[in-house]
């Protein structure tokens, strides 16, 4: 059961994290500093984080997030099985970081998948924020 509209702060925007390991499960957090210091005067957002595994699925349903963060390395096929999940599951965007060196056709197959937008995972945090901003303001109009 995802989580009532009527506890969420006004206008509030759930993001997922999805994860290859608990290691970089546990660095978001300091990604999420950086996130809402830039937009957190526009925005009220709440975030989760989960690693790729039979709790992914779950998450995606009862979260029901506005936006998943999919990191791709070393993860490319639960990556592309999720995506496909969230997508028949709900109206969410998906942005997917990927290696530099991974190949055209492998990014292909992520947005044939279903994700809006797919990054290398060396993209300055700034930039990345700005993407997650941008895909946010679109989910809105979007759907």
């Amino acid at each position: 059961m995802p989580i009532p509209v009527s506890v969420l702060p006004v206008n509030a925007k759930k993001i997922l994290f999805i994860f290859s390991s608990e290691t970089l499960k546990s660095i978001y957090a300091t990604f999420l500093s950086h996130f809402f210091k830039k937009i957190k005067a526009e925005e009220n957002f709440i975030s989760d984080a989960v690693c790729y595994n039979r709790q992914a699925k779950y998450k995606i349903l009862t979260f029901a997030p506005d936006l998943i963060l999919t990191y791709t390395v070393r993860a490319f096929d639960n990556t592309l099985k999720l995506i496909h999940f969230a997508k028949t599951t709900g109206e969410c965007r998906i942005l997917s970081i990927v290696e530099e060196k991974i190949s055209l056709e492998n990014r292909v197959q992520i947005k044939t998948a279903g994700a809006d937008a797919v990054v290398e995972r060396s993209i300055k945090i700034n930039k990345l924020v700005e993407k997650m901003h941008f895909l946010l303001k679109q989910g809105r109009e979007g759907f």
